[in-house]
């Protein structure tokens, strides 16, 4: 898939321009996250969610409205998960 493509590019890009921890790259993973449960690939959405928010907890704490962001994103992905296993 070429926008799947394109977000991991994105990704990789800001992650050797700006490092791990840095804002941009959380909203790059934010971003495919949120790409990836449109698709309803919510399996693949958890892995760049989880790194959304462990950068944003890290920069900002669960203060800050990006990291709120993320973390209602990754429990509505963890509850989808669990429920399709069950």
């Amino acid at each position: 898939d070429e926008a799947e493509h394109s977000f991991r590019r994105a990704i990789a890009i800001r992650q050797m321009s700006l490092g791990n921890q840095h804002p941009d790259t959380a909203a790059s993973f934010h971003a495919f996250a949120e790409f990836l449960v449109e698709k309803g690939d919510y399996s693949a959405a958890f892995f760049p969610v989880q790194n959304a928010f462990s950068i944003r907890m890290q920069l900002g704490g669960m203060d800050d409205p990006d990291t709120t962001k993320s973390y209602h994103l990754l429990n509505a992905i963890m509850e989808t998960i669990n429920s399709d296993n069950h």
